[in-house]
Parts: C-alpha cells; sequence; structure tokens
C-alpha cells in the first residue's frame, strides 16, 4: 500500500518559553474497505457502501459504490480539519440489506489511509458455496450449454450476487450472505442466460454459519436430450440437403397437451448440419417432433403418419451416433 505523502509546510506554534511546538494539519482520508477477513465486494456480494462521519456532510448522502478495481477498493474523503473522527460504515446489497458494518475513528494529521475491514452481524458469517453436476453421457456443458447459476438461502436470493457463473462452483466456490447461527438451506439452480426459464440441473444442501457443508452441493439434472437428424426424402441414406438456400425449424409438441416448447415457427436450426442435439425440459408425456424446411422454391415437413415422438428423461441424453431419424416429405 502506498502512503500518500504530506508535502507542505508544517505550520509552527512559538510559545512563550521559547519552545517550538508542531500544529496538526488538515488533509484527506481514504478509507480501503474489505469484508469478513479480506473478501471483495464481488465475492461478498455488496453493492454499495453507507457512511457516516460525526459532525460532518458527505457528497450523495454518504453513499458509494462496492467497485473491485485494480487497487483497493475504497474512497478519499477531502477537507478534513485536523482532529479525531467517528465513523460508521455498512456495507449493503443491491436490495439494500446490510451484510457488514464497522465503527471506529480516524485521525486527521496530513493525508491518511484506513484499511476497514467490515464484519458480520455478531454470531453470523457466510458460508462458502461450491457445487458439482452429476456425470452422464452427453450431459450438457457448463460453459457451453448453459452459462449461470441461481443461488439462494432458505428462499431468499443471495441479494446482489445472486446469479453466478457455472463453473464458479467448481473453483473457489461463492460466499451466502451472512448466515444467523443454525442450519440452513442453499438451493443452486443451473439455467442458460439464452433459454430462460428452462433450469437443467438444481440441488439443496445445509450449511451452517462459516462451514462448507462437508462437500459440493450435487446438481441434479431437470433436462433431458435428444439428437435429432433429418432428411428431405424418407432414406436415412439419402442426401440432407436439396438444393441451395435451405432454412430449417425444428419443434417439439407434448402428444396430450399439444403445446410446443419454442411456439409459433419452433427455433431454427443449421441446415445440412445433422444431428442437432437438444436438452429439454422433462414432460409425463411424449413429444412429437416437428421439422420444417424451406429452400429453392419447395418446402417439406413431417408426414402426419411418422412416428417421430419421442419420451424424455430427465439425465438421459441424446447420442449423436444413434439420432432419433425423421423422414420429411416434400409439400410443394
Amino acid at each position: 500500500m502506498t502512503m500518500k505523502l504530506f508535502t507542505g509546510i508544517i505550520p509552527v506554534l512559538l510559545l512563550a518559553s521559547g519552545c517550538y511546538v508542531r500544529s496538526r494539519a488538515p488533509g484527506t482520508v481514504t478509507l480501503l474497505w474489505s469484508f469478513n477477513h479480506g473478501q471483495t465486494c464481488a465475492r461478498s456480494g455488496v453493492d454499495h457502501l453507507q457512511l457516516s462521519v460525526e459532525g460532518q456532510v458527505l457528497d450523495n448522502g454518504g453513499q458509494y459504490p462496492c467497485l473491485d478495481t485494480t487497487h483497493s477498493p475504497g474512497v478519499t474523503l477531502s477537507a478534513f480539519d485536523s482532529g479525531s473522527y467517528r465513523f460508521s460504515l455498512t456495507a449493503l446489497d443491491a436490495s439494500g440489506n446490510a451484510l457488514y458494518s464497522r465503527d471506529g475513528t480516524f485521525d486527521v494529521e496530513g493525508d491518511t489511509q484506513l484499511p476497514v475491514d467490515l464484519a458480520p452481524p455478531a454470531g453470523s458469517a457466510p458460508a462458502n458455496v461450491t457445487w458439482s453436476y452429476r456425470d452422464a453421457a452427453g450431459a450438457p456443458l457448463c460453459g457451453q450449454d448453459f452459462d449461470q447459476v441461481e443461488l439462494d438461502v432458505d428462499g431468499t436470493p443471495f441479494g446482489s450476487g445472486s446469479v453466478y457463473n457455472c463453473a464458479d462452483g467448481s473453483f473457489q466456490g461463492v460466499l451466502s450472505p451472512p448466515l444467523s447461527a443454525g442450519s440452513h438451506t442453499v438451493t443452486v439452480r443451473a439455467f442458460d442466460s439464452v433459454a430462460a426459464g428452462t433450469v437443467f440441473a438444481s440441488g439443496a444442501q445445509n450449511f451452517l454459519p462459516g462451514a462448507s457443508a462437508g462437500g459440493p452441493v450435487p446438481l441434479d439434472w431437470e433436462v433431458g436430450g435428444v439428437a435429432v437428424t433429418y432428411n428431405l426424402t424418407d432414406s436415412p441414406t439419402a442426401p440432407a440437403c436439396i438444393g441451395s438456400g435451405l432454412t430449417a425449424t425444428i419443434d417439439f409438441e407434448d402428444v396430450q397437451t399439444h403445446q410446443t416448447l419454442y411456439g409459433s415457427g419452433g427455433t431454427a436450426v443449421p441446415a445440412c448440419q445433422v444431428p442437432v442435439i437438444f436438452f429439454l425440459p422433462t414432460s409425463p408425456n411424449p413429444y412429437q417432433v416437428q421439422v420444417q424446411a424451406l429452400g429453392g422454391g419447395h418446402a417439406w415437413a413431417v408426414p402426419a403418419n411418422s412416428a417421430s415422438a419421442v419420451k424424455l428423461e430427465p439425465g438421459v441424453f441424446g447420442d449423436p451416433a444413434n439420432a432419433l431419424f425423421i423422414p420429411m416429405a416434400q409439400l410443394r
């Protein structure tokens, strides 16, 4: 840490006795904050801090954003007269919930830096949460098929830091908000930020304040998978593409409710690149696979009498080598 030095002229006072006494100099105060023994803003789920200094009016009502920078995060307060000051500092999440706090004093005599490590409420402590995904052949991949996880404790999201990268649980883990004494249930859900609403995997485990629960939270798969291949004829060995400019869409319709997963028009898939692998929410009913293709002034679709239904099971995924073949017929 680099100390900012006061390089101006130091005033002195000549007493009647002939002794010279240095007077105290005004200056700035830099508060350098951390949380729970040196943790960062992001890891601690802190969004902003509220500061009050006895007898002082602070900019923006004493509220400062919590930013992790290449230097120590904090704030520099200027124009302080020399003397001793009491302060109170509280760290809050984006919803305004107080997470950590620290009260203390600082002395001003020239420019001053003060490291301040904020602590959780007495008797509470955060828990370090890690997680792992169940092994399964062909399972979705973190960072490729899904990208995020959300966490909550006893049904309440982890404040401003409730959504994390899906790989965070494999490294240092994620700190919960400070937990009071006793057992608490932490729930982890993995999802894809693009496929909103589809939970890929989830799991829950009990934690104690300051503990890691003896291991990662195991996440069970909630989606199933299927590999689909299609040809523009009824022959699995015929060329998949005819002509140029082909576009294709695929959808899955519940055979009982007739609800489709992708809505009107289905989801576009790379034409001429099969098989296509899907990770989908499971249903008690089979899905009828719908494929449509357009190109060269022609259209193709799955014949009405095609046996193209598939039943998905959680944690069972499609094998590209044994993809579901969808025969198609030309409409025009």
